[in-house]
């Protein structure tokens, strides 16, 4: 028995450009491969307009949806300066020399102000992941009503995000890539022992903890004669917690963070898990910088992008890919790493 499908629903649908292949693509395989009689609907070119037309809504769907827990897009600027195919990305790690000087005479050449550093180059990478749905699984998409199940490509998604958060933060070691972690030449400093015995803040006082936190503006100041001064911290939420209780053993009775929000009011906070017991003897991380183009950015010749599908055998596979640089460190005192947490 055939059914006859109506597509009065899809009259006003606009595929995207580089999708107006895939309907009579997809009829053609589909008709290859599977009986029509068998499974009760009609092999033409609707069935593949059906299916590419879910696929489009899933598409859409992946775009627009929201991934909060992943923050690096949020806390670094995006750069997208080298061409997708590139396989290499060249930066100068710059340092600011010159000054200006008391004019003696006005025939004198002034003293030259300017950016100079050392060259480095960085790999660029391709990451990449499919979903395949089977016959089955579009014999059913173009039944009037009935959607494909989007959770494969959301995971799919998720899982890029992912990816891509970790490499901002903390880089890919297999790849050559770096992050904002292990970025070439960031400051890094350990923080001291406490009174406990203990570097790390489980064991720390209010005061100890507070220390920890103000010593990277304190590092940044005099190492650029005040020019540098942070606008974000980012550590785990286990030290974010442990922060907001330990108090300071005085009457204002203040927690940690209360007194570093107050004394640097202007600073954004932030949790981020990769730093989880990253540092070289097992211990936590925290990393303060300014969040600006011209000091850090994460290179992203290609952001997240969803192929065509590609009918392949029994089963029609879509492929998604990125290309990144990871995190671009431009002005390493901007960046204090404190380890040991």
């Amino acid at each position: 028995m055939q059914v006859d499908i109506r597509l009065d629903h899809l009259k006003d649908v606009q595929l995207e450009p580089n999708w107006g292949h895939v309907p009579s693509m997809l009829a053609q395989e589909i008709a290859k491969s599977i009986d029509a009689q068998r499974l009760g609907f009609r092999n033409d070119a609707a069935t593949g307009i059906i299916f590419a037309q879910q696929l489009q809504v899933i598409s859409n769907r992946v775009r627009e949806r929201a991934y909060p827990g992943f923050k690096a897009k949020n806390l670094m600027p995006m750069q997208s300066e080298a061409p997708f195919g590139a396989k290499e990305f060249a930066y100068t790690l710059a340092d600011v020399a010159g000054m200006f000087e008391l004019i003696a005479n006005y025939a004198d050449d002034l003293p030259v102000t300017s950016v100079r550093g050392q060259k480095v180059v960085v790999n660029i990478n391709d990451y990449g992941g499919s979903v395949i749905y089977s016959i089955f699984d579009i014999a059913k998409a173009t039944l009037a009503g009935i959607n494909l199940v989007d959770r494969e490509m959301m995971a799919n998604r998720t899982a890029a995000e992912k990816k891509f958060d970790q490499i901002a933060w903390v880089g890919d070691p297999k790849a050559g890539t770096y992050g904002l972690y292990n970025a070439p030449n960031v400051t890094r400093i350990t923080a001291p022992d406490g009174a406990g015995g203990d570097s790390r803040w489980a064991t720390k006082t209010g005061e100890e903890i507070y220390a920890d936190l103000i010593a990277p503006y304190i590092q940044q100041a005099a190492d650029t004669f005040g020019t540098e001064m942070p606008d974000t911290k980012v550590l785990t939420a286990a030290d974010m917690a442990r922060a907001n209780t330990v108090r300071f053993d005085d009457v204002t009775g203040q927690t940690a963070m209360a007194r570093f929000r107050q004394d640097y009011p202007n600073v954004t906070v932030e949790t981020v898990e990769w730093f989880q017991g990253i540092s070289p003897a097992g211990g936590n991380a925290m990393i303060d910088y300014r969040n600006d183009a011209e000091k850090i950015g994460v290179e992203v010749p290609q952001p997240y992008t969803v192929m065509p599908p590609e009918p392949r055998n029994l089963a029609t596979v879509v492929n998604a890919y990125m290309t990144t640089a990871g995190t671009i460190v431009y002005f390493p005192l901007s960046v204090t790493v404190t380890e040991e947490i």
